[in-house]
């Protein structure tokens, strides 16, 4: 009676003496939260269901009040599996199919609030018209290295399905999906560039994590089974009013655009300059995604399909840069700049193409353009990290890492943020080494002692860098961190070995390089690589070298990158040929490495 009259703050006492009476009851703690929702308190109403170990047993009445409170304070997962509760049953149920009906302006006014500024619909293709379209376009080889990442497979028809059966309205369906997407790709793994399909698929592990782009071709693609007009949108200023290079969905309903954002998870967020795609620039979107292995041949296709757009001219210059294609990447930033454009992303491209070219010091200059236009920006700060470290400036390298991870949304990947970790620790360690305030050397020492990684690390530094060299000690240190699994202690041991011992310390120095690049160490690769197809240090093995120069010069190693160009000189064609089909196969296996919490 209390509730059907919104007689809310008498029903908020009731259900609090009741609450008292017994703690235990999970219904009623539903029922008071959705009653202190209503009445505002939203605190309140997220403190009970964030208390709850467990959906309460089905209950119709119940469920309806759930449901409400998780929408009410944000609790998108809850909701999202109350839906997937109460949708079956509002099939055959029509008092729940009128209360999720209900729900309908409920879920928009929580969910954006405010219109974002109009936008006008992109070009829709239907599967026939967009092949024809790219056909129309491009060359037939052209077409073969592109992929449409938003292509419906019956696996997403099963899955949309499955997350909206029984719900009958637009608004509560695209609510339905956003919940899900939101929900999956939350692991400790790294996002990348999956197409739709893959991102459902490989998200069914707990331990996947799927990237913003990830999220929003998943969502688009679930909602365009179910009819409903979506797109993938490109952000480039984001709701905070941020420079980021971001990615999310669009939905249409009734004329309104309502942005989605799963990997923020806020449905109808105010994003303030995005662009939203039609499907031949989402294509384009796609292969302008480079990764670690960047195809030249693909970038020229996606810069085709998009000519006039900065963010896919600035992708072929970042990915040109990284490939070796230096003459190219150099012409296409000389045209953006040309358009008068004086922005972030350019500086920050600018300094890819120099740090692929080893030169440290104008990508220096480039970021610190960057960074001036963009202070807020976790990538600029990231890079700004690396560049300092490489000219061995710790106290500017450290700041910029710890900046880099103060500002990070989800630009850093997780096994970057752990990578960064260590290197603060390691920074940190060699800034206590070098320092020669009282008791400093011993307090590392200590540390070192103790197994800490990049106390260890610090120390065989400190080792090797004392006049004279102590060099017996050094490489203690540093076999006690490479026997703890970290690749660049690996190397580094590898490396002292062959300069100390030469030809006798061979056997010894293949087994420390193999396991380090087979953590993904480029210099482990290059130098394991080089081994091999000279074979004088172990037996002359082309395709193995071939495999491991190829990954190292995927990851843009600069003397592995020259020394591919002579193995193809020297190398038969089937022997190439099977060391690059290894390398496209070759997983890196990271070995966890104890991180000391300050």
């Amino acid at each position: 009676m209390l509730a059907n009259s919104e007689r809310w703050t008498e029903l908020s006492a009731l259900l609090k003496d009741a609450r008292a009476s017994r703690p235990d009851a999970e219904f009623i703690r539903v029922f008071l939260a959705d009653a202190l929702a209503q009445t505002g308190d939203l605190k309140g109403a997220h403190d009970l269901l964030d208390s709850l170990e467990d959906l309460p047993e089905e209950d119709e009445m119940v469920d309806k009040a759930l449901l409400q409170a998780a929408l009410a304070v944000g609790e998108i997962e809850l909701a999202g599996r109350e839906l997937l509760r109460l949708g079956p049953q509002a099939e055959t149920n029509n008092l729940i199919q009128s209360a999720l009906e209900s729900l309908t302006l409920f879920i928009r006014n929580t969910a954006g609030g405010q219109k974002n500024a109009p936008v006008v619909r992109p070009r829709s293709f239907a599967p026939e018209e967009l092949n024809a379209e790219l056909e129309h376009r491009l060359t037939p080889e052209e077409r073969k290295l592109l992929v449409n990442p938003l292509e419906i497979t019956p696996e997403l028809t099963a899955e949309a399905r499955r997350l909206t059966v029984g719900i009958t309205n637009a608004e509560l369906r695209v609510f339905a999906l956003f919940a899900e997407v939101a929900r999956r790709g939350r692991g400790a793994g790294n996002g990348g560039q999956r197409t739709a399909n893959e991102a459902l698929k490989d998200s069914d592990d707990p331990e996947a994590r799927l990237s913003c782009q990830e999220h929003a071709k998943l969502f688009v693609t679930l909602a365009r089974v179910l009819g409903l007009e979506a797109w993938l949108v490109h952000v480039e200023r984001c709701a905070d009013g941020s420079p980021a290079y971001h990615d999310c969905a669009a939905v249409f309903l009734d004329g309104d655009l309502l942005l989605v954002d799963p990997t923020w998870r806020v449905l109808g967020i105010r994003h303030r300059e995005f662009t939203v795609l039609d499907d031949v620039q989402a294509v384009s979107h796609q292969a302008m995604q480079a990764g670690p292995k960047p195809n030249p041949r693909r970038l020229r296709v996606g810069l085709k399909l998009h000519p006039d757009d900065r963010w896919t001219r600035l992708q072929f210059v970042r990915g040109m840069a990284h490939a070796g294609e230096f003459a190219a990447a150099s012409e296409e930033l000389r045209g953006v700049r040309s358009t008068g454009a004086e922005t972030w992303d350019v500086h920050v491209a600018a300094a890819e193409l120099e740090i692929a070219r080893d030169e440290w010091k104008p990508a220096l200059a480039e970021l610190q353009r960057a960074v001036a236009l963009s202070p807020s920006n976790a990538v600029i700060h990231a890079r700004l990290a690396l560049v300092y470290g490489r000219l061995r400036d710790l106290k500017e390298s450290t700041a910029h890492m710890e900046r880099a991870m103060e500002l990070n949304r989800g630009e850093i990947s997780n096994e970057s943020q752990r990578e960064s970790q260590y290197a603060i620790q390691m920074m940190n360690a060699l800034s206590q080494a070098k320092s020669g305030a009282p008791g400093s050397e011993e307090a590392l020492q200590r540390r070192a002692e103790a197994g800490e990684l990049p106390a260890q690390m610090a120390r065989a530094q400190a080792c090797f860098e004392a006049r004279p060299p102590r060099t017996d000690e050094g490489m203690r240190w540093l076999l006690k961190a490479a026997e703890q699994g970290d690749d660049q202690a690996q190397f580094n041991y590898a490396r002292n070995l062959l300069v100390l011992r030469r030809e006798d310390a061979a056997i010894e120095a293949v087994k420390w390089l193999n396991q380090s690049a087979a953590q993904g160490n480029d210099d482990a690769q290059y130098r394991l690589g080089l081994i091999l197809y000279e074979g004088k240090l172990a037996l002359r093995d082309h395709v193995t070298a071939g495999h491991w120069i190829y990954l190292a010069a995927d990851q843009n190693h600069v003397e592995a990158r020259h020394l591919l160009k002579e193995l193809g000189m020297f190398l038969t064609a089937g022997e190439l040929a099977e060391a690059r089909k290894r390398a496209d196969t070759f997983k890196p296996v990271k070995k966890s490495t104890a991180i000391r919490k300050e």
